[in-house]
């Protein structure tokens, strides 16, 4: 550290064929590191990796105060203790050495002695590793939980509770009841003895990469702390307790770019690159987090084996399809004759963690290379055993293609992103893999099987695979369909249904060109990483060398989203890269497909230009590779999105050398073309691909210019200068005064003593559609009439479609010239009455534009006419306290229609039309009813036997009174004696009634927007008449009747009392009357 010497431990997993080592985890102690201080830690050889292991003894020794322990509750406890393993010598050592010691604490063996659950499957299976540090007395925990064992499969629902410390023991985690998924597994890490001091390790990615066990990346990108704060705070907020998401699309099939997608996922990379702390907690997290997949199959059968050999006994190792040939995932649980088929002996669910390998991540390579740590290299494994357990064994009708003749082999078939990123993880499964473990050579043989039969099938005869099983078997199989290998050397078959961007009337069938981009960097992966793979590299590479140097294509293309693949008139392969072009739609390549490449250089993630920097990367050691990545570099690898997520800066190991050029005494010369007329609009860009072909000689730089520009056009070249083959983007612009009309365009170019031109037609033309400066508006209403006014942003004809619908139906057009102020009136239109309309507008050059569905509604005719009097206003019946009333409704206009209001009043005077208004006013009158309908009413609290004057007015909506009614005269009852016995000598004065009605029942208030719901249960009373309902604000009930406001009398049995303000308090009273009132 800081040039001075520590004791350092080294448990070498693998070594280099010299000797030297290629992987080794090493441990050692910082003797100190003050807060905000840096060290630098640099190695050299020593002649012992120091690996003195600590012994159980030891361990157990109360100076570490181990024991972890794990307690699942489902009605029952049951418990498992690392401990009791330890001193049952149930551990395997991972590292050995004073320094750390770490061990894995279960018990894979038939017995499963610690194995624990609900029933007598014992499904869940505890496993610790601890990592012993002798010279701090601490233990570095991982608590890990599975459901895995093939023979005990199923669903378990408990909650969890974490435990540390033998002499106190500690609890440092605890989950409610939830579902472990079968075939899922969680962790947890916590430490004995107080965790150390966090430290922040920056691996140095220029060193990692030169390794060659990780990608090349280009270090010179520099992620901004902006990013690392932004994806920081995105990992904060994410749920992430187990089987929680964190930023993994738990449905794995989920279609669309997202940062787990690549090469490492973005969270990942960005660690990688700056060794800061939140990152790597970013990176660890989700990656502890997708072992809630349910990929986890551990052999729990002594029948089975691991190895083809059958010798290297399956039990508790990864799932082998070895021994299991016929059993597969694609139709799991079904799949499988009765000695390989899988039967969960329970439920078993996914929790909506669904698995494919179109979209899979590495989600755990670099974490095991760079802490060692086994819970990583396992989870590697348990994904690389369950993608090669995916396809069936031997073929079927819904999986063609099979893994091999006998189904133990290790042939991969899926969509070509499939291919991809199940090879990127079986090459890591196996090469990562400490020299010596079965697992190591079992995915090293299924990644041989793989590579075999791809070069089989696509005849490559170079391989040091020819003649084996897996290379005949794939050339048997051949490369599918009845036209052999494609010439230009794609990687799959064309699919009708892939035909996005691609001319139909050209093309049978097509590719996602980006997928071709990841089985890209996956071959140069695998050969770096150093599979056999190199011939099928080679092939595939020749393929995207093609897209970005062929003459007679155009490398934009490359970031198309599907690739021409099939011609329509027979089906067979585009023979060459200017055949395959004409496949696509003309629009798509009027550009030479710049706009497309370009709009996909801000994606880091997902865009096609970006992916196809890692593909490049890949065939830039092939003949003719340099120039195509030096394309790549050029245009894509200096895209800003990159410093942000580098996910896909990837760049070669080592170019190509220049092709060699014969001495060659012919002179130099060139063809120059182009991609076509033009046309672009005032004040707008367009480009087009100027195409130098070398025809003799040595190439010569090139410099270009152009003539013949319209007044306000300008050009520029990228590149200005290049030597051919080669191509340059010319980019015009137009100023928006730029005149219209065609202009035939020259483009020179100059070099070696050679001068060509080509032309085209430039035609500038006003495709732009005038806009609405001021919005459509409607003023100037009447019953039978309105005006829609707007303006535009040039002179304009303008049409207005209008009806009662949003289908319109009538059309006016009153502009005799197009102008930009506009004002179109309409007529005739019904009253009260909302009226549909869209305005639609045209410029001279044709450009069109509307804007949709308005509305406005007619005005009412003026109302003038006020209600009918009402004539026959009368008396029904009378009692000593009460007038019983009926009466016609009249009116809204007249007699026709329904006024709006009732007032009636009433004295002990006579009425008349001058005193009415100083009457007594009614309350509770009904709401009247349509004309003609009979109307009555109670009056009550009345005085016996006293006569009365009564007369009534209608009001409409438009505040209009009619006459006052007739005047009705009428008296109350005399008032019955009191007391009983009959004649002139019995009974004695009256006794008022005094004894008010019962209250109103079932009393429901719900409050809403805006409004309160009433509604009760009136009473059975004999002379009960109406309800009266008084509101006061705040929380005190009114007391009286006069107590607050007066908001509703009636016999109903249910009010809306609205426009009120929502959160404000509101109290109500509820008061049933009777005659006596």
């Amino acid at each position: 550290m800081n040039g001075s010497p520590i004791f350092t431990q080294a448990d070498v997993k693998e070594r280099w064929p010299d000797g030297s080592v290629k992987h080794s985890i090493i441990s050692f102690i910082l003797p100190s590191l003050n807060a905000g201080a840096a060290a630098t830690v640099t190695f050299q050889n020593q002649t012992s990796g120091n690996n003195t292991p600590l012994t159980a003894t030891q361990m157990l020794g109360s100076n570490f105060n181990f024991d972890a322990a794990m307690e699942l509750t489902n009605g029952s406890t049951v418990t498992a203790s690392a401990r009791r393993m330890l001193q049952d010598g149930n551990f395997t050592y991972w590292t050995q050495g004073p320094i750390a010691t770490t061990i894995i604490l279960t018990d894979h063996s038939l017995n499963r002695t610690y194995d624990i659950g609900f029933d007598a499957n014992r499904s869940f299976r505890p496993i610790f590793h601890a990592t012993f540090w002798p010279t701090i007395n601490k233990v570095r925990v991982r608590f890990i939980g599975e459901i895995a064992n093939t023979e005990a499969l199923q669903d378990q629902t408990y909650a969890l509770a974490l435990k540390t410390d033998l002499t106190t023991p500690t609890i440092v985690y605890t989950k409610p009841s939830f579902t472990h998924t079968a075939n899922s597994r969680w962790t947890k890490e916590f430490w004995i003895g107080g965790a150390p001091s966090a430290i922040a390790i920056n691996h140095n990615l220029s060193y990692l990469a030169a390794t060659t066990l990780l990608p090349n990346y280009d270090t010179s990108k520099v992620v901004p702390e902006s990013a690392l704060s932004s994806a920081y705070s995105s990992w904060v907020n994410a749920a992430k307790d187990l089987y929680d998401a964190g930023q993994w699309q738990k449905y794995m099939p989920t279609t669309g770019g997202r940062p787990d997608i690549g090469p490492y996922p973005a969270w990942t990379v960005r660690w990688l690159y700056t060794g800061d702390a939140r990152m790597r907690g970013q990176a660890f997290g989700n990656a502890d987090l997708a072992a809630a997949w349910p990929m986890h199959f551990r052999e729990g059968k002594t029948s089975k084996f691991l190895d083809r050999a059958q010798t290297v006994p399956g039990i508790g190792k990864v799932l082998s399809i070895s021994s299991r040939p016929t059993f597969c995932f694609l139709h799991w649980p079904t799949c499988g004759n009765a000695a390989d088929a899988i039967v969960p002996v329970g439920p078993t669910t996914a929790g909506g963690w669904i698995v494919d390998r179109a979209h899979q991540p590495d989600a755990f390579s670099a974490q095991y290379l760079l802490t060692g740590d086994y819970w990583y290299l396992e989870e590697m494994w348990f994904w690389s055993s369950w993608n090669a357990a995916y396809n069936d064994g031997v073929g079927s009708a819904s999986d063609a293609w099979g893994r091999g003749p006998t189904g133990k082999e290790g042939n991969i078939y899926d969509q070509i992103r499939g291919d991809a990123w199940t090879l990127r993880n079986r090459v890591r499964a196996a090469v990562y893999a400490p020299e010596g473990t079965p697992e190591k050579d079992y995915f090293t043989v299924l990644t041989d099987d793989a590579i075999a039969a791809w070069e089989g099938m696509r005849n490559i005869t170079n391989s040091p695979f020819n003649g084996n099983v897996m290379w005949n078997w794939g050339h048997a199989r051949g490369f599918g369909g009845t036209h052999g290998v494609p010439t230009l050397h794609h990687w799959s078959q064309g699919d009708p249904a892939l035909l996005q961007g691609l001319d139909p009337a050209v093309t049978k069938g097509g590719i996602s060109t980006w997928e071709q981009s990841f089985m890209m960097y996956a071959l140069g992966l695998s050969t770096e990483l150093g599979i056999r793979s190199g011939e099928l590299q080679s092939w595939l590479a020749s393929e995207i060398i093609g897209q970005l140097t062929n003459s007679g294509y155009s490398p934009y293309l490359i970031s198309a989203y599907r690739m021409p693949i099939n011609r329509l008139s027979d089906g067979d392969f585009f023979q060459t890269w200017a055949e395959l072009k004409t496949g696509f739609l003309s629009s798509y390549t009027a550009d030479g497909g710049l706009a497309y490449w370009n709009a996909n250089l801000g994606n880091a993630d997902h865009g096609y230009s970006i992916i196809a920097i890692a593909a490049s990367a890949m065939v830039a050691d092939q003949p003719g590779g340099a120039a195509a990545w030096n394309w790549i570099a050029q245009h894509a690898l200096t895209a800003p999105a990159l410093n942000d997520n580098p996910k896909w800066a990837i760049v070669p190991r080592n170019l190509a050398p220049p092709d060699v050029v014969p001495p060659n005494s012919t002179p130099f010369d060139f063809s120059l073309t182009n991609s076509g007329n033009i046309s672009v609009s005032q004040g707008s860009s367009v480009t087009n691909i100027i195409t130098a072909t070398l025809v003799n000689g040595t190439p010569a730089s090139l410099t270009f210019s152009v003539s013949g520009l319209p007044i306000g056009a300008t050009v520029s070249f990228s590149p200005v200068s290049c030597s051919p083959n080669c191509f340059s983007t010319l980019t015009l612009t137009t100023q928006p005064s730029a005149p219209l009309g065609p202009a035939v365009i020259t483009i020179t170019a100059t070099g070696g003593g050679t001068t060509k031109a080509t032309t085209f037609t430039l035609t500038v033309s006003d495709t732009t559609a005038p806009t609405f400066t001021t919005s459509p508006s409607a003023s100037g209403l009447t019953p039978s009439g309105a005006t829609i006014s707007f303006g535009t942003s040039e002179p304009t004809t303008s049409v207005l479609d209008y009806g009662v619908t949003s289908q319109y139906g009538s059309t006016a057009q009153n502009q005799a010239s197009a102008q930009t102020s506009h004002a179109i009136t309409l007529t005739n239109l019904q009253s009260d009455t909302t009226y549909h309309y869209r305005v639609r507008i045209k410029d001279s050059s044709g450009n069109e534009a509307s804007f949709l569905n308005q509305t406005f509604k007619t005005l009412l005719p003026s109302d003038t006419t006020p209600p009918s009097a009402i004539s026959d206003l009368k008396l029904i019946a009378a009692t000593p306290t009460s007038l019983d009333l009926s009466w016609t409704s009249t009116g809204d206009d007249a007699s026709f229609g329904q006024a709006l209001s009732y007032d009636l009043r009433f004295s002990t005077s006579p009425l008349s039309g001058s005193n009415f208004s100083s009457a007594a006013r009614l309350t509770g009158l009904p709401t009247p009813k349509p004309a003609g309908n009979w109307e009555s009413y109670t009056v009550i609290g009345l005085n016996p036997s006293t006569t009365y004057y009564l007369a009534l007015k209608a009001t409409d909506d438009a505040n209009l009174a009619s006459p006052i009614s007739n005047i009705l005269q009428s008296s109350t009852t005399a008032s019955p004696p009191s007391g009983g016995g009959g004649g002139s000598s019995g009974g004695g004065g009256y006794t008022p009634d005094t004894t008010p009605p019962a209250p109103v029942a079932g009393l429901r208030i719900q409050a809403a927007d805006k409004e309160i719901h009433l509604s009760w249960t009136n009473p059975a009373d004999p002379d009960f008449v109406r309800t009266a309902i008084v509101r006061k604000l705040g929380t005190t009930a009114p007391t009286s009747s006069t107590d607050g406001t007066l908001v509703y009398e009636g016999t109903a049995a249910s009010f809306t009392d609205t426009n009120l303000t929502n959160g404000q308090s509101y109290s109500y009273a509820l008061f049933t009357l009777d005659r006596a009132g």
